[in-house]
């Protein structure tokens, strides 16, 4: 196992410092074009019941692949021998914070990821008192960059229609507030709020969306899609195409009121200005700007599958059969042809946060697809 990360104490000045290593590395990772991410599905498990995704119905369907989710120590060995080159997971679900082990999987990757800089996981909120539990015990003790992103889809009403769990606004909001209190303390760790905007909320979002702007809550505004990580693929219509001009509004309302006061913010804003141009060319196969899976980003779901990236079911390969090494899957021939898929845009085409980020990381510093 390698050595325990020395990260500072999370005062203002440690804070700071916690971000410059952390895109100190990830510069680096563009400059070698070397992983520098991974995202990572810890469970299908989820106590949301969105309209806009079927996860949660997953193991009532399928109650055979409970059994087949990598357990803590296989994780472990993941964590302990991924490529040094790593330096950003993103921890999702599901509901990652459902897991009956995800603080000791946190633990465990603050632990064995010698060069990781930020941990960013999004989460439902729903249950306050496991989550608020969970975030204490990782901010007790040294930490790398951690952020928590709340989703929320709406204002009350709106909300809880799409997420399909009466009261679920309140329960989210009661809890956001309590973990924006705890990053007060902590200057490595950050709290904001997610909002997709879909067919589902697009003519009723905007006053909501601007108000939180307005009040000062770090926001960051995406799109619904249809993918493997949300088990709906044979949906249609989720991204709001047909809203066009209610989405470009949207956008142009919100980039006039948000504030860049991190790197983080750049991305947000950049990413969100693309929006209205992928919603143009949904169903064209013809990307945004070239994409960094398989290159700078790359999956790894419950299953031990190594994927492209969360929006394309395309398997390079199970951990289980490569020793848990990620570098032996991703040198193998499936990899390399794989990556050539998405360099020549025959990948599904998505435009989130998720895969988005790195993608325009590499444009910023030259390097075209991460």
């Amino acid at each position: 196992m390698p050595p325990p990360v020395d990260f500072r104490p999370a005062g203002r000045l440690a804070g700071w410092a916690t971000r410059a290593r952390f895109l100190g590395r990830v510069a680096k990772g563009v400059a070698t074009g070397s992983l520098y991410k991974i995202n990572f599905d810890v469970t299908t498990h989820c106590n949301s019941r969105c309209l806009s995704c079927n996860v949660w119905k997953y193991y009532d369907e399928h109650p055979e692949d409970l059994g087949r989710e990598l357990n803590l120590e296989e994780i472990e060995k993941v964590f302990s021998l991924l490529p040094p080159s790593v330096s950003w997971l993103s921890v999702t679900g599901g509901e990652p914070f459902l897991r009956e082990d995800s603080e000791r999987i946190l633990h465990a990757a603050f632990d064995r990821i010698p060069g990781l800089g930020l941990v960013s996981i999004p989460t439902n909120a729903l249950a306050k008192e496991r989550t608020l539990r969970i975030v204490k015990g990782l901010l007790s003790r040294p930490h790398p960059l951690l952020i928590l992103s709340v989703s929320l889809d709406g204002p009350r009403d709106v909300h809880d229609r799409v997420r399909g769990v009466p009261g679920g606004y309140d329960r989210s909001w009661d809890t956001y507030l309590a973990l924006r209190e705890l990053a007060k303390k902590d200057r490595s760790f950050v709290v904001c709020i997610t909002s997709t905007v879909s067919s589902l909320n697009v003519t009723e979002v905007a006053p909501f969306l601007e108000g939180l702007v307005l009040d000062g809550h770090a926001l960051t505004v995406t799109i619904g899609h249809q993918g493997p990580l949300y088990y709906n693929t044979a949906e249609e219509g989720l991204a709001p195409t047909k809203n066009h001009a209610e989405v470009v509004r949207i956008v142009e309302r919100i980039l006039s009121l948000k504030p860049i006061r991190n790197p983080k913010d750049m991305l947000d804003r950049i990413y969100l200005a693309r929006v209205p141009e992928y919603l143009e060319r949904k169903g064209s196969q013809k990307q945004i700007i070239p994409c960094a899976a398989v290159k700078s980003s790359v999956t790894i779901n419950h299953f031990g599958e190594v994927l492209p990236c969360l929006m394309w079911s395309h398997p390079l390969g199970n951990l289980r059969d490569h020793g848990y090494r990620l570098g032996s899957v991703l040198e193998a021939a499936k990899a390399r042809e794989t990556r050539q898929q998405v360099i020549e845009e025959k990948c599904p085409n998505c435009w989130t946060p998720c895969e988005a980020y790195q993608s325009l990381i590499g444009k910023m510093m030259g390097r075209a697809g991460g």
